[in-house]
């Protein structure tokens, strides 16, 4: 862009039209009524776009609502966004809370927090450490989840799948929030006012899911109604209906398998909840 495009900066309170600008820096409450466009969008406060955000950086450590798409090579995320639209990005890292009302397209998604997808998500990578949900269909290359909360998933294409249960206090800000009723208060208003989640949704480490493919499959503390791979790893804590397997599987005796099927023509079903411990 024009590198003698003047910049926006809201340091109170203050509301304009959109337009085409060098930055926009948000430090207060600022309100833009129109499409932007700008080498970077940074907000520390409160932020409300209603129109698309086309920028090369997008960023916030606030509190941000976009009503529209956001268009940026790189997303980065430290407080609390809510975008109605799609978000189409080279690089999206996340260390706070995101909720996309639209898909979500990217080649690298990383970070910590919550990212919840209302509807699908395309990318080559995912490495998550949090809560990941996707009301439709998840591709990717490779998805790893660290499991800090309760994540849900529809349906996963991806050729590497890596899924386990987190370790550690990731809830210990809730956890001092919650001492002190006006704090905990507002954090949870904070949430329900973006369509993302309630408190309690962190406190169980699991992942809920419809259907899991992919050609390597690793698994702790899933309940998953269909899981098709080549080499499959059902480790601890997991419930699984369906699973269908080509090469190798391996299944921790704590797990339970209803029904296990070899493509290539081996059938094992038993319509009592069956534990499979495969000797190492």
């Amino acid at each position: 862009m024009d590198g003698e495009l003047r910049s926006l900066n809201f340091n109170g309170m203050g509301k304009c039209k959109g337009g085409i600008f060098d930055e926009v820096n948000i430090a207060g409450t600022g309100k833009i009524d129109g499409n932007i466009k700008c080498n970077k969008f940074d907000s520390s406060g409160s932020a409300k776009v209603i129109g698309t955000t086309e920028c090369n950086e997008f960023f916030t450590a606030g509190l941000s609502k976009i009503e529209g798409n956001i268009l940026a090579s790189q997303v980065t995320i430290f407080g609390l966004l809510k975008c109605t639209g799609d978000i189409n990005s080279s690089k999206v890292k996340s260390g706070g809370i995101i909720n996309v009302g639209g898909n979500l397209k990217s080649d690298i998604i990383s970070g910590e927090g919550c990212l919840k997808i209302n509807k699908s998500v395309e990318c080559e990578s995912v490495d998550l450490s949090g809560i990941l949900d996707c009301n439709g269909f998840l591709n990717c290359e490779e998805l790893k989840i660290s499991l800090h909360g309760t994540s849900n998933l529809n349906e996963v294409g991806a050729c590497s799948v890596n899924i386990k249960k987190g370790h550690g206090d990731y809830c210990k800000s809730f956890y001092r929030a919650e001492k002190k009723s006006g704090d905990f208060e507002k954090a949870s208003s904070n949430l329900r006012n973006l369509g993302l989640l309630s408190v309690k949704k962190y406190t169980e480490s699991r992942l809920l899911a419809n259907v899991i493919e992919a050609d390597e499959i690793s698994l702790e503390n899933s309940e998953v109604k269909i899981v098709r791979g080549k080499n499959i790893n059902i480790g601890k804590g997991c419930y699984i209906e369906s699973l269908e397997y080509s090469e190798n599987i391996d299944i921790d005796e704590s797990s339970i398998v209803v029904e296990i099927k070899n493509v290539n023509g081996k059938v094992n079903l038993n319509n009592e909840k069956v534990n499979l411990n495969k000797d190492k």
